[in-house]
């Protein structure tokens, strides 16, 4: 159903960007180690208007957009290398996953909230035009859990949310989700 490979890869690299975080940030562990941080990237990326790669397939043989969770996961990643490298790129790229993200938050009495996957084209279309995943809130709390960290991630980055999105994010939390009750959350 999805086509997990680039947020798989995302998952399996995130933890060692952020080691080369700690590494880099640390001047004495960053003159000792900081050499081994070269490395050869090869990726392939799309840009709006700039589509010539662009293959297109049958929608029945397609696989769906990505789920909100496993996008950020690449956002996560484009974030760690921005601030490893300092190349645009990377920060650029970041900044389009999490806008493309916040565009779909729904505000509403003081608060937000966001489905676990929305279309994103039309491949996302049956035949019939109706969509080929459930579109909702997840019922499983650990997803909006992963989802909240890659945002507050994005914010102490300095991009996309501010503190106002925090304190929608929080009073979901607080307000919406959480039932008062310290003993039984």
């Amino acid at each position: 159903m999805w086509c997990d490979v680039h947020p798989g890869d995302a998952i399996l690299v995130s933890p060692m960007l952020h080691f080369a975080e700690v590494v880099l940030g640390d001047s004495v562990l960053a003159a000792r180690y900081g050499e081994g941080g070269a490395y050869v990237s090869w990726d392939q990326y799309l840009e709006p208007g700039k589509l010539e790669a662009w293959k297109k397939l049958d929608a029945d043989k397609s696989t769906l957009s990505l789920p909100y969770n496993k996008q950020m996961d690449m956002g996560l990643i484009a974030l760690r290398l921005y601030r490893l490298t300092g190349e645009e790129k990377f920060r650029e790229r970041a900044w389009r996953i999490f806008c493309q993200f916040k565009s779909r938050l729904q505000y509403f009495d003081n608060h937000y909230v966001w489905n676990y996957w929305e279309p994103q084209g039309l491949w996302d279309l049956d035949e019939a035009g109706q969509v080929r995943h459930w579109v909702n809130v997840h019922p499983h709390r650990n997803y909006q859990a992963r989802e909240v960290a890659f945002i507050a991630e994005a914010y102490h980055t300095g991009i996309v949310f501010d503190q106002m999105d925090l304190e929608r994010i929080l009073r979901t939390n607080l307000e919406v989700m959480w039932n008062g009750n310290a003993a039984e959350p």
